[in-house]
């Protein structure tokens, strides 16, 4: 795992915080081999293995913890979090096939669940908030010689929070999510130690569903919350070279573009004015449509002097573009908190 927070370079872009670049190991192509941890709030295991001898593999891993289950017997029947429970778990797994001397495959695949919940059969009360993270890739890694080499990838991802709330014959359930589509190439070129080239072009389709609100009353239900879902594309194209110049000076720099854009089907309501926030009319876009777009440019440098083995200076200069926008419901960031992308009623943020 590696973390950036500052001086991000261009292959990453559309987020102006940070980064944070997980790899997933491979598993074991020659041995099976597992491990089980189990603790007083958590358990864990993971396996691994050969699929075929030298060829490919297999790793998974799973965790959870349970301290909805410890603290039952220690609460009364009359204590007042005694319907409290919350746990999260995650489940992690990745396929390794060598095709051939210069050719990868690899599958690979996350969920992860929290879980916050609290019922009362006394007063016929309960809350649910539970939010998670799934996401899907396959990758392909050709090697062309000693200098040459790319990678293509494409990926799924998804995130979901569900909150409801019930009492007595009245329940509330809201949904709120993200979900981006991704295919990505990248190219490095390495022509000697000193220097290194990478390239690469991405599109992602984003679907944001950020409020979908239902409620029930007896045996009547209705949508408290009309669900308007946005649809967004990037298109997206990357340089960058790294360059040692010597023993203690080493610059990386590049230019990154992202063409970002807002588009259909979509429904715009037209409003009164912001006060009375009365709908007067409308505007129907179509599937495809686009309705806003903006071109980001995002130039980067960063430089680092090795002053002693274990020293060094870093100066970077990076403008940074984000189009995906936190919505916060409530004064401090919570879980309800919601994605919005930029549209033709806001821009991108800068940084």
């Amino acid at each position: 795992a590696e973390i950036i927070k500052g001086g991000m370079p261009p292959e990453y872009g559309t987020r102006m915080s940070s980064v944070l670049n997980v790899e997933f190991r491979e598993g074991d192509k020659y041995d099976y081999k597992g491990k089980v941890g189990v603790g007083l709030l958590s358990s864990q295991m993971q396996f691994e293995g050969p699929i075929k001898y030298e060829k490919s593999s297999f790793i998974f891993s799973a965790r959870r913890t349970y301290a909805d289950v410890v603290m039952k017997p220690f609460l009364s029947k009359d204590s007042e979090i005694k319907g409290l429970g919350c746990y999260f778990y995650d489940l992690n797994g990745k396929l390794s096939f060598n095709l051939s001397e210069k050719d990868k495959l690899t599958i690979t695949g996350f969920h992860g669940k929290d879980l916050f919940k609290y019922e009362n059969d006394k007063f016929t009360m309960g809350f649910d908030m539970n939010w998670q993270n799934s996401f899907g890739v396959v990758k392909w890694s050709h090697i062309f010689n000693k200098k040459l080499y790319f990678d293509v990838s494409a990926n799924v991802t998804d995130y979901e929070l569900d909150v409801s709330a019930m009492e007595q014959n009245y329940y509330l359930d809201y949904i709120s999510g993200v979900r981006d589509y991704v295919g990505k190439t990248d190219w490095t070129f390495v022509p000697n130690e000193s220097n290194k080239f990478k390239t690469g072009v991405s599109f992602t389709y984003h679907k944001y569903m950020p409020t979908d609100l239902t409620a029930m009353s007896g045996s009547n239900v209705f949508n408290a919350i009309d669900n308007i879902n946005y649809h967004t594309r990037e298109i997206a194209a990357y340089i960058q070279h790294d360059l040692q110049v010597n023993d203690w000076f080493q610059v990386l720099y590049g230019l990154r573009y992202t063409y970002f854009s807002h588009i259909g089907p979509f429904k715009r309501f037209i409003i009164d004015n912001e006060y009375n926030m009365n709908n007067i009319d409308s505007i129907i876009y179509n599937r495809g449509d686009v309705i806003k777009s903006y071109h980001l440019f995002e130039p980067r440098i960063n430089t680092r002097f090795q002053i002693a083995e274990n020293q060094s200076i870093k100066l970077s200069y990076s403008l940074n573009r984000q189009a995906a926008n936190l919505v916060a419901m409530m004064d401090n960031s919570m879980p309800t908190d919601v994605w919005l992308p930029s549209t033709d009623l806001f821009e991108p943020q800068l940084t």
